[in-house]
């Protein structure tokens, strides 16, 4: 078809990626007064979303369906790579549409006619820079991103509760209104308060929750267990997704802890390490402790394992031997049978075994060397410095891109270049994991604090300063869990207490 022949044509709109607002406006009118000019009568299609897959183009897809019909003479479009920057799979089912209908793709500039080698031959290079430059402005948005939370930037949304951005900073602030109300959260739970006690207590006075409307238990849990009010920044916790405007996106993997970039001292912190781990531990028992033993009826109960199976051991009150007893292990496999032989005992055994494991773990530490804060500071030097390092390599892989797209170096070089240049930033991330692992090694209790903490138990359940009910808190600021084996009733029992 000639451009003489040209008589109804299909205007397709589409915002591009980094388009301002006005620019959907500007392209309509410069195509609607070239189809005016050349007096063509028109339909038009605009794509309201971005993406670049077909498969996420409802207006694309209609408007294929129409060229493989013959409907129209032309498609007038603005740039040739508004059709799609997509896959060789989109980029043929484009092709193969418009050659087979004889269909013309017209832009301000040239008129391409696919059945014309050389058309042909200037489309499918024009594509391939299309999707080139596709793909270095993806990557550099990671690496935008990426590169902003190494430098402590808040790059992730919404701020958790009770932060706001702050854009002069780029980063987070404290909304002192809210604070009172976060804080008021982590000491309620921190004091045995059911998550559902906290998320009605703050229905009941009408505290908007961070969407504005009604708080859930999920919310709150979710608020409390947030590693960003420690002044944290994390990034790389997850990759691919479930978008319904990305079909072609790998599925959402959560990458495991070790795998995470975490950046310290980015902004001000709302809870302490110490209180973010209690709550952590908290949230973990009465996951795996089964709902009887919640009541906690008992000081020690959901504290207990069984050595030979890991799962939670029952404590029992026996009215008609006024005893209490750990009961035997009754842990049963998927069918039924019961697969564990641990026994029990009177639970004076169990609580005098935990007394003389934490005197002797004061006798130890009393004992041991004092904290060293110097080896803290070169730690957090440290840990600086990698951070520095990693923002270096960033730009270096920046320079190698840019010299490649400016035709300084040809494609080879580009990418041995590359290559060796992000095996260097994945050695920097690799050491900047292992020194945030030192760090949040050191983070855990210092000798001094479970020294104050063994002096308060002494006090509370040795000397008996505490009621019975009380004895819990005191147990649970010392010991994660505790180990109990017994081989059968006459065996002594082994008792290994795992300290926080």
């Amino acid at each position: 078809m000639k451009v003489s022949d040209i008589r109804f044509v299909a205007i397709y709109l589409r915002k591009s990626r980094g388009d301002e607002e006005t620019a959907l406006d500007k392209h309509r009118m410069v195509l609607t007064n070239l189809c005016k000019e050349n007096g063509w009568k028109f339909i038009e299609f605009a794509e309201i979303g971005t993406g670049d897959s077909i498969l996420v183009r409802p207006e694309m897809q209609k408007l294929l369906r129409e060229i493989e019909a013959g409907t129209f003479d032309a498609v007038v479009v603005d740039h040739i790579d508004r059709l799609g920057r997509g896959d060789k799979g989109d980029q043929a089912r484009i092709e193969k549409a418009f050659t087979s209908s004889e269909t013309l793709i017209v832009t301000p500039q040239k008129v391409y006619d696919l059945n014309n080698e050389s058309d042909m031959t200037m489309l499918e290079f024009q594509s391939l820079i299309a999707r080139m430059e596709y793909k270095q402005i993806t990557r550099r948005m990671r690496q935008g991103k990426r590169s902003g939370a190494l430098k402590g930037n808040w790059t992730n949304g919404t701020p958790p509760f009770p932060y706001v951005y702050d854009p002069q900073r780029k980063g987070l602030v404290v909304d002192q209104t809210k604070l009172p109300i976060y804080r008021d959260m982590v000491e309620k739970v921190l004091s045995g308060t059911p998550v559902i006690e906290v998320t009605w207590e703050l229905n009941r006075k009408h505290i908007p929750s961070p969407r504005g409307g009604y708080w859930t238990d999920n919310v709150v849990r979710r608020i409390l267990l947030n590693e960003v009010h420690l002044g944290r920044i994390l990034y790389n916790k997850s990759e691919g997704g479930m978008h319904k405007n990305k079909p072609n996106e790998k599925p959402l993997r959560h990458k495991p802890k070790e795998e995470w970039i975490i950046v310290e001292n980015c902004h001000e912190p709302v809870k302490t390490i110490e209180e973010h781990n209690k709550i952590l531990y908290l949230f973990q028992k009465r996951k795996m402790i089964p709902h009887a033993v919640r009541a906690e009826k008992h000081p020690l109960s959901g504290l207990i394992r069984c050595a030979q199976c890991g799962y939670a051991m029952h404590i029992q009150k026996r009215k008609d031997i006024d005893k209490t007893l750990l009961l035997k292990c009754n842990h049963r496999d998927a069918f039924g049978n019961m697969t564990c032989k641990n026994h029990g005992s009177l639970i004076k055994v169990l609580e005098e075994g935990i007394k003389k494991a934490i005197l002797s773990k004061k006798e130890l530490l009393q004992g041991s060397k004092p904290d060293n804060p110097k080896k803290e500071n070169d730690l957090n030097d440290s840990i600086k410095e990698k951070i520095r390092q990693i923002t270096e390599q960033e730009k270096v892989i920046e320079r190698i891109d840019n010299a490649y797209l400016s035709g300084i170096w040809g494609e080879d070089k580009y990418r041995t270049m590359l290559e060796k240049a992000e095996r260097r930033l994945k050695e920097l991330e690799a050491d900047l994991h292992v020194l945030q692992l030192k760090s949040e090694e050191m983070a855990k209790l210092s000798d001094d604090e479970m020294l104050l903490l063994i002096e308060d138990f002494e006090k509370a359940v040795l000397l008996e300063q505490a009621s019975r009910e009380e004895h819990g808190k005191y147990y649970r600021s010392l010991i994660d869990y505790v180990y109990w084996e017994k081989e059968d009733t006459k065996a002594t029992p082994t008792i290994k207490v795992n300290f926080l």
